[in-house]
């Protein structure tokens, strides 16, 4: 899935931070974190650096090579990967 299929699939929720993937990430620690963490865990994606040293979007809350995290209003129900 491309990031614009999943921006319009999925509509995660604007953050005050603005990135290279628009105002949508939240940091990985302090008050995003703990927002993050009172989510429903089907609303949550991570932003991780793959192996090679790029970047996807996963279903879930991830730990290893996390760099952000996202909050969508709709939920995945299937594992997705969205390639950057």
């Amino acid at each position: 899935m491309t990031y614009d299929e999943w921006v319009e699939t999925y509509l995660p929720l604007t953050t005050y931070t603005h990135t290279v993937y628009g105002s949508y990430q939240f940091e990985t620690y302090g008050d995003d974190l703990a927002f993050v963490n009172s989510c429903d865990k089907l609303h949550v994606w991570t932003l991780v650096e793959t192996d090679t040293g790029g970047e996807v979007i996963m279903e879930g809350c991830r730990f290893v090579n996390r760099l952000a995290y996202f909050v969508t209003v709709r939920p995945w129900s299937e594992p997705v990967e969205v390639t950057l």
